[in-house]
């Protein structure tokens, strides 16, 4: 344990590590998490813990879903949030998701999602150009009913 931290946060220090990677990118060309994935959201529904990540394939974001019953091993179910280059969307290249509304925010609060007006809210955010967060990002909400 950290000794020079203050008492008052001892009992939520992490001073263990899982060894791996639960979720890496995949290294495949071409693929939505080619090259990197980032800012997972972990939520509870339908009995089975769900990730909500974003990958990066060296042209934009996407996010996809994953599902697991142990935290530690993860399987892909889809990209919920795909490229749209053949538009003229300000969210054309991609969209990186970022936050679910949910339910009971305290520490130890499983984390379930919330509806509003019978909808699961996400907030994401794209950029305007391809590659690495090229241009000025803006947010945007989108939602699905299941």
């Amino acid at each position: 344990m950290i000794e020079n931290t203050d008492k008052a946060i001892q009992k939520y220090l992490t001073p263990y590590r899982y060894p791996r990677p639960v979720l890496h990118g995949s290294g495949k060309e071409g693929a939505f998490d080619g090259r990197a994935v980032d800012i997972p959201f972990v939520f509870w529904h339908g009995g089975r813990f769900h990730m909500l990540y974003t990958g990066f394939d060296g042209i934009g974001y996407q996010s996809a879903l994953a599902v697991s019953d142990d935290l530690i091993h993860w399987t892909h179910k889809g990209v919920i949030l795909k490229r749209r280059m053949e538009t003229d969307r300000w969210d054309r290249v991609g969209g990186a998701a970022t936050w679910m509304l949910r339910e009971g925010n305290g520490l130890y609060d499983l984390p379930k999602l919330k509806k509003v007006d019978g909808k699961y809210w996400l907030v994401y955010h794209s950029y305007p150009g391809t590659g690495y967060e090229s241009g000025p990002a803006e947010i945007g909400f989108a939602w699905t009913q299941d």
